[in-house]
């Protein structure tokens, strides 16, 4: 089914009182993201009350602009080294105002996606902001835009650059927001900047440069909520045989990379290499604020390898295994980063390898507007694989996908059936 928004003309909302100018400059790890990487993501709130998210989401980001007075800023060279940073010119970010025809309980049962395509890929142009075309689309750092359902529910869909935040950098954003919105007069974590304290990451040999880029394969999408009751099992079981511990990140990871290369098929000896990547802002705890605040990219990555016969043959436990020790060796990264030696080889970002990231710390789930924290999130474009909360009465967690092609679609989707909610 389709629908229709009606989008109000984007304005610019400023920070409600004086900023401070001047040039800051973006930590090393900053600049290793191209100034016009922009994350969408939109979260869906079931709750709110009509004709008023809106208006008290604009007048909230005009709040938290002070504090997070860079964000209303832009991104550019500084004059006197040429560094990308922030202009601090204090001019606001996009926000655009937009109403739907329909309730979004119309639009079927909005608990459970289309696997091969969810309402949101199909009308993510129509939920997500656009700034006017004539200004420079790299500039900003942040775009925001409410639209409001018939029923009062509303979804908020923001574009940010991965320049100026990470992850944890964002939605702690998106909750100072709420937290405006919800009167409070200042955010409870202070945002920091700081960005001179995050040291430069070096990253070690580059992927093969001959290798075929990941854009030419054609990948179907698959979301899915996985049993909560099967991960618990798994993880007392665990326990009961090693006598170690393990999150739910953990098996997570270790049963999407198990479907996936049983599904891809590959010879048994072929390398298959699966990244995450962990927030590392508790190596930096003698540099950052002990009541943390930055919202810069700190972030370090997870490299597993294996051949595939061990990953697509192996017991789900020796995989959490191989999940546990890269977790590990995080640790002894970031000990030679802090001391400038450099980083972790880069991995091939080449089809069949893949990108699994875990948002459900990120903040996106505590924010709240005045009406409750979002039902579900949805992540769209460029991420082959999320982990995110299963939204409500689902108990379970949520996996989405952009990650097999065609050729491999149905395989995958037959190995990940025996994990999902009932």
């Amino acid at each position: 089914m389709s629908f229709s928004v009606t989008k109000m003309a984007p304005t610019l909302v400023s920070p409600s009182a004086p900023t401070p100018s001047g040039h800051l400059p973006f930590s090393a790890e900053d600049r290793m993201m191209p100034p016009g990487f922009l994350v969408p993501v939109v979260l869906v709130f079931r709750q709110g009350k009509k004709h008023m998210a809106a208006k008290v989401i604009r007048e909230a980001v005009a709040k938290a602009m002070v504090p997070y007075y860079p964000v209303a800023g832009r991104i550019a060279a500084d004059p006197d080294d040429g560094e990308l940073g922030i202009a601090c010119t204090g001019e606001g970010v996009w926000f655009v105002e937009a109403s739907a025809d329909c309730r979004l309980e119309s639009l079927g049962d909005v608990n459970l996606y289309v696997q091969e395509l969810t309402l949101f890929d199909l009308c993510k142009d129509q939920l997500l902001p656009s700034p006017p075309q004539e200004v420079e689309q790299n500039a900003f750092t942040f775009t925001i835009q409410v639209t409001e359902f018939k029923c009062g529910g509303f979804t908020v869909g923001v574009k940010f650059s991965h320049a100026m935040f990470d992850g944890n950098g964002v939605g702690q954003l998106m909750v100072a927001i709420g937290e405006m919105a919800r009167g409070l007069a200042e955010p409870t974590v202070k945002p920091v900047w700081c960005r001179d304290v995050v040291p430069r990451l070096s990253p070690g040999p580059g992927p093969d440069p001959d290798a075929e880029p990941p854009t030419t394969k054609a990948l179907r999408s698959y979301t899915t909520d996985l049993s909560l009751d099967c991960i618990n099992q798994l993880k007392d079981n665990f326990e009961k045989e090693t006598g170690g511990r393990c999150t739910t990140f953990d098996v997570v990871l270790a049963i999407f990379w198990q479907c996936r290369t049983r599904a891809i098929d590959q010879q048994p000896d072929a390398d298959v290499c699966l990244t995450s990547a962990a927030n590392v802002r508790g190596f930096l705890q003698d540099r950052l604020p002990p009541e943390g605040g930055y919202y810069g990219n700190c972030l370090n990555l997870i490299i597993l390898k294996a051949t595939a016969g061990r990953i697509a043959n192996g017991s789900i436990f020796d995989i959490v295994r191989l999940v546990k020790e890269a977790k590990d060796n995080v640790e002894a990264q970031c000990s030679k980063w802090l001391k400038g030696i450099g980083g972790p080889p880069m991995p091939p970002f080449t089809y069949p390898n893949v990108l699994l990231i875990d948002w459900r710390r990120l903040g996106f789930f505590e924010a709240d507007y005045g009406w409750g924290a979002a039902d579900y999130v949805v992540p769209l474009d460029g991420h082959p694989a999320v982990i995110l909360n299963s939204p409500p009465p689902v108990k379970g967690i949520r996996l989405m996908t952009k990650c097999v092609t065609h050729e491999h679609f149905e395989a995958f989707r037959s190995q990940m059936s025996g994990w999902v909610v009932n």
